[in-house]
């Protein structure tokens, strides 16, 4: 010690204090090193590790969904609300919903919250530029605020659907990529909407109005062609596409009485359209299961009569199951769930766990997952309040809406079920 304070000229105290900063140093950066290793031991993709920086994975691997680390998309800022968020096929993209003043715009970025795009159309179908003259010019041409929502992936990630008003109140359907040109599909002066894109990629299904009420309708992307699905004396809404692309379930019916149907062969729609309940309570928004055999919907049906309370029902897609009575109230897997319709439940990739956000405002409807094999109801720790908009990506990383400061955000949650995958 004497030699070492006589070769850098520090008296024994400081070198003393220097050598106990550097051992601090080193050990706090083998920790991080070892958390590192630990985290990519689990086989999680580089991106995914970027997102979320480090996270302790000790306490997170039993058979139980947890989150691990839950953080929000791109920070918290007053002034807007953010909702429905959709994840990229490949789980690196997220787009969702953000409403400004009278404006709804659709945000589009990667999961470190970088914006690579935003689809806020103009009179003339065109992506509105962030300049305040051009905001002014906007305001002189435009009959409407601007309305941009119900996004799609297609099935490649590399491009998408979704519906817009134009700034005008017409609303119709576009597709485009990041960045590159929109294409309108439907310039019909009935509004269509619920624009979703096929598994095989060659077809969009949507609803559309033109008949007087809503009508399934699918639009051909090799023929340019609009086929209509539906002919019921019903409002038919919410089409959503079977993981083999075979078959399109939906919404069907008037007021507050609707069921669940499929179209099980669309070359043949109205000779293979079957309807999977048939009773008077309301059934909405059904999502089929990643494995393709089973569909999951919000149903009305309470044990207390309460018709303001929903629960999640899960059914054989075959149409096997019971259509009414107790035979299907046995398929309830969840209740006391909030609906959020747009979406839908939410299935894990496995098809394993459904995810969804529980009817408890004094506990600031927390988020639940549900087993399907034990059908038991956990809850999940995000430490975010009033949840809403669960979607879930193939790597098994949550996305959903809270609130925060008084304002609306998206949140990413990472889960122990990821680091199963």
């Amino acid at each position: 010690m004497i030699m070492l304070n006589k070769l850098i000229g520090l008296n024994e105290e400081t070198v003393i204090r220097l050598l106990m900063v550097l051992s601090l140093t080193l050990f706090i950066a083998e920790a991080a090193y070892a958390e590192d290793r630990a985290v990519k031991g689990h086989g999680l993709p580089d991106y995914i590790i970027k997102a979320f920086a480090l996270v302790t994975v000790s306490g997170h691997t039993g058979n139980k969904v947890e989150a691990v680390k839950v953080k929000t998309l791109s920070g918290i800022a007053d002034n807007y609300n953010e909702s429905n968020p959709k994840w990229s096929p490949t789980g690196e993209m997220i787009a969702y919903e953000r409403a400004v003043g009278d404006n709804k715009e659709i945000v589009i970025s990667n999961i470190n919250g970088t914006v690579l795009d935003r689809l806020l159309l103009d009179s003339e179908g065109k992506r509105k530029q962030k300049r305040a003259e051009d905001f002014f010019l906007d305001e002189m041409n435009d009959i409407d605020a601007s309305y941009n929502a119900n996004f799609s992936w297609s099935p490649d990630g590399k491009r998408f659907v979704f519906m817009s008003n134009s700034s005008k109140g017409d609303y119709d359907i576009f597709t485009g990529g990041i960045k590159t040109g929109l294409k309108q599909i439907t310039r019909h002066k009935e509004k269509d909407g619920q624009p979703v894109w096929s598994p095989a990629g060659d077809k969009i299904a949507f609803v559309s109005g033109r008949t007087g009420k809503g009508d399934i309708y699918i639009y051909d992307l090799n023929k340019n062609t609009t086929a209509q699905m539906t002919f019921t004396n019903k409002v038919d809404l919410y089409p959503n596409w079977s993981p083999d692309g075979n078959r399109i379930a939906f919404t069907s019916g008037n007021d507050d009485n609707h069921d669940i149907c499929v179209i099980n062969d669309i070359e043949r729609p109205k000779e293979s359209l079957k309807c999977l309940t048939d009773w008077f309570f309301d059934d909405l928004t059904p999502v089929w299961s990643p494995d393709n055999t089973k569909i999951a919907f919000y149903s009305n049906y309470h044990l207390s009569d309460d018709a303001g309370l929903w629960s999640i029902v899960v059914i054989n897609a075959d149409g096997s199951d019971p259509s009414k009575g107790k035979g299907l109230i046995e398929r309830i897997v969840a209740s006391d769930v909030i609906a959020d319709v747009e979406a839908g439940p939410v299935w894990s990739s496995d098809s394993g766990k459904i995810f969804y956000v529980k009817n408890a405002k004094d506990e600031f409807n927390p988020i639940y997952a549900v087993d399907m094999k034990s059908k038991m109801n956990h809850k999940l720790d995000t430490g975010t309040k009033m949840n809403h908009d669960i979607a879930c990506s193939k790597d098994g990383i949550l996305s959903f809406r809270a609130q925060a400061e008084q304002w609306d955000h998206i949140f990413i949650a990472l889960m122990n079920l990821t680091m199963k995958n």
